[in-house]
């Protein structure tokens, strides 16, 4: 949603998904948004439906890159191949 409007005011994916959805079940199985803010859970529970489709959650981690070295063969120039005269025929 943007910085526009607070998420205090107005809980993002987990609002967006209340205007289209009468219910917190799709296809038999319970829908739920994480926050990792306390603040954005906090006012998601004062009377709103909300209060019950966001739940704490966890900022996501980013995975650590790999420390991958570039095998010799990757590393080495490829030497410029000889130009091929034309042959006439």
């Amino acid at each position: 949603m943007g910085e526009w409007i607070p998420r205090t005011l107005f809980p993002g994916w987990a609002g967006v998904f209340t205007i289209f959805f009468d219910d917190n079940v799709v296809d038999g199985r319970r829908v739920v948004f994480s926050d990792p803010d306390p603040k954005v859970i906090a006012a998601a529970g004062r009377g709103r439906r909300t209060a019950s489709l966001l739940v704490q959650g966890t900022p996501p981690v980013q995975p650590a890159t790999p420390a991958v070295r570039p095998s010799p063969a990757a590393r080495a120039p490829t030497p410029p191949r000889p130009a091929v005269p034309a042959t006439r025929q």
